[in-house]
């Protein structure tokens, strides 16, 4: 009689366990697949707990700052895939700026711009398939995507904005058509890029722009630029050569520093301005001018002004 109800206690509690432990996971399986929404400017987003984050809509997205979070902000760490459909015309700044577990964004034709940091520091974003219908991209948009390896910008694209690749560290290819400004410290820190093709419509780069770029190897300024900014390949150890064409006019401060590989300059005739500091940590053994200039010469390996009154580098 004992052992008939010690065994019936035991079966009751073994019962009541799986009860708990049936209970616990219905409870997990219920919050694995919680999606939640709302709206965003004139948009609507939706979150899915495997982590996808859907924008839909006509119309444009709000911006975002630190001190106005996105909607979506407390699940920004989750995300691994964002999904832009039709209709969408610009994705607002600093949507999606700290997403770490993001790895994949799918945009759908009809995006017409991207605001600012949109996807900076993202840092497992390998790589970014913009649609053609986008004419202008912020600052800083893929600043900090230490991952993104690859990227094509699309023919619309004027503007290579400030920062927009800056720290982009893993970044070896670039493919850009009809850019005509590269803005201050777009390419900057980008330590795996060897080789951009800049296009010879491209007439404005600003300082610092290929800054960092201790990888790249080669580049040709295009004809329509005239000035080399500051700090323009500062860094670029890995550089062999800086070819200087004939329209260049000016030249900026420390635009060489650090790069240990070249040797020469040759200065065309139609330079009428070099700062003091120009070659300023260069590894420069030989400057040499055009004849042709009528504001500086060269004796010897040595930069003067016009007149060697001035000792320039």
């Amino acid at each position: 009689m004992k052992r008939r109800k010690w065994k019936s206690l035991l079966l009751a509690a073994v019962l009541i366990t799986n009860m708990s432990v049936m209970s616990q996971f219905e409870e997990k399986s219920v919050f694995a697949s919680f999606s939640v929404a709302g709206s965003c400017g004139e948009l609507l987003w939706a979150f899915e707990s495997e982590g996808t984050l859907t924008i839909r809509g006509d119309g444009v997205m709000d911006d975002y700052d630190a001190f106005s979070k996105p909607p979506w902000d407390k699940y920004m760490h989750l995300i691994k895939k964002v999904i832009i459909r039709d209709y969408v015309e610009r994705i607002g700044s600093n949507s999606f700026n700290g997403a770490v577990s993001l790895t994949s964004v799918e945009i759908l034709d009809g995006i017409d711009a991207i605001g600012d940091y949109v996807f900076a520091d993202c840092a497992r974003l390998e790589k970014i398939d913009l649609p053609e219908s986008v004419s202008d991209i912020g600052e800083g948009t893929f600043k900090g995507c230490s991952s993104l390896k690859s990227i094509e910008i699309p023919k619309n694209i004027k503007i290579i904005s400030s920062n927009l690749f800056e720290g982009c560290s893993a970044l070896e290819s670039i493919v850009m058509s009809n850019v005509e400004t590269i803005d201050k410290k777009a390419f900057y820190g980008c330590s795996s890029l060897e080789k951009i093709n800049i296009p010879k419509t491209v007439n404005k780069i600003y300082d610092a722009a290929f800054e960092g770029c201790s990888s790249l190897k080669n580049i040709v300024i295009p004809d329509k630029v005239t000035s080399i900014s500051n700090d323009l390949f500062r860094g670029c150890s890995s550089l062999e050569e800086l070819n200087l064409h004939d329209n260049v006019q000016q030249i900026g401060s420390k635009v060489i520093f650090g790069c240990k590989k070249i040797k020469e300059v040759s200065i065309p005739a139609q330079t009428v301005e070099i700062d003091d500091d120009a070659f300023d940590g260069s590894f420069l053994s030989s400057v040499t001018v055009d004849k042709k200039n009528m504001e500086y010469e060269n004796v010897g390996s040595v930069l003067f002004n016009k007149g060697v009154t001035k000792l320039i580098y």
